[in-house]
């Protein structure tokens, strides 16, 4: 087919060897999506009142007519009619060829035509059934895309395939839903099974900060079992990927030498130099919940071990 529609990302369209050019209209580039992430028949009276539902009957009907006309002078006939009801279909678009990769199950080519952006993407209309119907399509993309995905990151740890390629395929994962606590998860097992111990726990203390950030909750049990084992196990890692980790630097509570009622000024100082040296890409700063959970613990060797830390930073404060 000579016309080919892009609606993941900024709404085009793409005839045979011309440049792509922008879907006029908002409620064009509404109604094309209904029409052809549903590749069904529509009835006249549901897309005039998804799109226009706050007008009267006759006006919506108007309205559709009018933006009918608008496709077909843009775009071309890319939609069936048939009666009093319309089905898109009439040329290839990028949401038909999502819908194959996803049955077919072609991991890969999904993932990359999804990464393209989200359906419609920026578009803002005033019309909430319409909106309703938008958000509900987007998280289908979404929970189906992730969901192969996930499959794929199983099969491939299960099947030993190469480190660096699962490693790649959990980031663009992650970037799907960085509060994923199972693709954390999976990251932490991929980079510690591939010698990459300080990483993985790395990826733990990233993962706990996306989870307080965005859903205000502590890893799970899993995710804690998970780090402990990261911990008490460490794999053998490779010199190279040694050599390519920063050093990983946990700033420990100061011990406070005033009264009792100061110790708030002694955790200030040391918030004060996790906040400054977070600024330095170079290293790899533990979080603060994490650290100040060893605020007891005697055995310094001990801490470095449980927070993969390459360095302890300590001191005392008088006020």
């Amino acid at each position: 087919m000579s016309t080919h529609l892009y609606l993941l990302g900024a709404p085009t369209f793409q005839r045979a060897g011309e440049a792509p050019e922008s879907i006029p209209g908002k409620k064009v580039q509404a109604l094309l999506a209904v029409l052809f992430v549903e590749p069904r028949w529509h009835a006249r009276d549901a897309l005039a009142g998804l799109l226009w539902g706050d007008m009267p009957d006759e006006r919506a009907r108007h309205n559709l007519r009018q933006a009918l006309s608008k496709i077909r002078k843009s775009v071309g006939e890319v939609f069936e009619v048939e009666h009093d009801q319309l089905r898109g279909g009439r040329c290839d678009s990028d949401v038909a060829d999502l819908a194959r990769a996803l049955s077919q199950r072609e991991t890969l080519r999904a993932l990359a035509l999804y990464e393209r952006g989200e359906l419609l993407e920026g578009l803002s209309l005033h019309e909430d059934p319409f909106l309703d119907w938008l958000g509900a399509a987007r998280r289908r993309f979404r929970d189906r895309v992730c969901a192969l995905v996930d499959d794929e990151l199983r099969r491939g740890e299960l099947a030993g395939a190469p480190s660096d390629e699962l490693d790649a395929l959990a980031r663009r994962r992650l970037q799907l839903d960085p509060a994923c606590e199972d693709a954390h998860r999976a990251l932490m097992r991929i980079l510690w099974q591939g010698g990459r111990r300080t990483e993985a726990i790395r990826q733990y203390e990233s993962c706990r900060a996306r989870l307080e950030a965005d859903l205000g909750l502590a890893p799970h049990a899993e995710t804690e079992a998970l780090l402990e084992r990261i911990r008490s196990e460490p794999s053998k890692p490779t010199v190279s990927s040694e050599r390519a980790a920063p050093p990983v630097v946990a700033v420990m509570p100061f011990t406070n030498l005033a009264a009792d009622e100061q110790r708030y000024f002694a955790d200030g100082i040391s918030e004060d130099i996790i906040t400054a040296l977070t600024r330095f890409r170079s290293v790899m700063v533990i979080a603060r919940p994490s650290s100040f959970r060893f605020r007891d613990a005697v055995s310094t060797s001990e801490i470095g071990v449980r927070l993969g830390a390459s360095f302890l930073i300590q001191g005392s404060v008088r006020r």
